[in-house]
């Protein structure tokens, strides 16, 4: 059956995505470190970016990545559900981040702990401390623990998070 709809929005997110543009939207330079397909998700997220006044130049497009792709759905009263396609290989490995970069920002977010791929094990520490060494400023929000990392996985990264932003469930499970 076919549900009709009042309006139909396309456009990018993700946790890392919506941050970089409310920051820009703010008036902040900003710029995203992402990995995406090669082709027209990847194009268009790119596009998107760009669009938003955030600096896609470390935005990484991959031949094996495929990228996630979500349909939320919000109804009349406000509650929403969502319908997720998981990507593949669309984590950043530490050497795809120029910790140089890192260094001479004024502050960077990590969106969101336990959907960074390969940096949750173990990259994003590494991240955080060359940030808070050159005194930038690091935030970090999370999502559930879908790949079963473990509540302790981030015990030596929170010394070197300046503002966690978990939500209520996040918290209690760490």
């Amino acid at each position: 059956y076919s549900t009709l709809a009042d309006e139909l929005i396309l456009s990018s997110g993700g946790d890392a995505a919506n941050e970089c543009c409310t920051i820009a939207r703010l008036g902040s330079d900003v710029t995203l470190y992402a990995k995406v397909e090669k082709g027209p998700a990847g194009d268009s997220l790119i596009s998107n970016m760009r669009s938003e006044g955030i600096d896609p130049r470390f935005i990484l497009q991959a031949d094996d990545c495929t990228t996630p792709t979500a349909i939320v759905v919000i109804k009349p009263d406000g509650e929403h559900s969502f319908i997720i396609k998981e990507g593949k290989n669309y984590g950043l490995l530490p050497e795809d981040v120029d910790l140089d970069v890192i260094r001479s920002a004024r502050a960077i977010t990590a969106g969101s702990l336990y959907s960074l791929g390969n940096l949750d094990k173990g990259g994003i520490i590494t991240i955080f401390q060359e940030a808070q060494k050159a005194d930038v400023l690091t935030f970090a929000d999370m999502d559930h623990d879908n790949y079963s990392l473990g509540n302790k996985i981030f015990e030596d990264l929170y010394p070197h998070i300046d503002y966690l932003i978990p939500r209520v469930d996040e918290a209690v499970y760490v």
